[in-house]
């Protein structure tokens, strides 16, 4: 099989694409491979932060994420992510989080907490939810 054409990604090449599931265009049909391939990369990385880089993420939704915050990691930065679809309501992360140039498409972030929370140069917005 072929090998993802990201930069420093391993993974095999998801369909008929040129990238990984993780980090090809998709649609919500293709969720649970992605939150497969998700889960077992969350899994490989052992240290005290994490680094996301130009993943594509489908719907979010709690249960999604729930893995990723039981990790205990001190940090959390997404790069170059896409995130389509979000509803992570009611959630607290206790974790620090960074999006870096991330694109945000139908968010809702209603009543969630975070210990602490960085943007830096967004890329794109769209009907975005933000409220205590």
């Amino acid at each position: 099989m072929c090998k993802c054409s990201q930069e420093n990604c391993n993974l095999e090449v998801f369909e008929n694409a040129n990238k990984c599931i993780l980090h090809c265009e998709k649609d919500d049909s293709k969720n649970m491979n992605f939150w497969n391939e998700f889960s077992s990369y969350i899994d490989r990385d052992s240290k005290e932060s994490i680094k996301i880089s130009n993943f594509i993420f489908p719907c979010v939704y709690k249960n999604n994420f729930e893995e990723l915050l039981n990790k205990d990691y001190s940090q959390i930065s997404f790069y170059e992510c896409q995130f389509n679809n979000i509803g992570l309501n009611g959630m607290i992360f206790n974790s620090n989080i960074l999006f870096q140039d991330c694109q945000f498409n139908n968010i809702d972030l209603t009543a969630t907490e975070f210990n602490y929370l960085e943007f830096n140069n967004i890329t794109e917005v769209k009907d975005t939810y933000f409220s205590s």
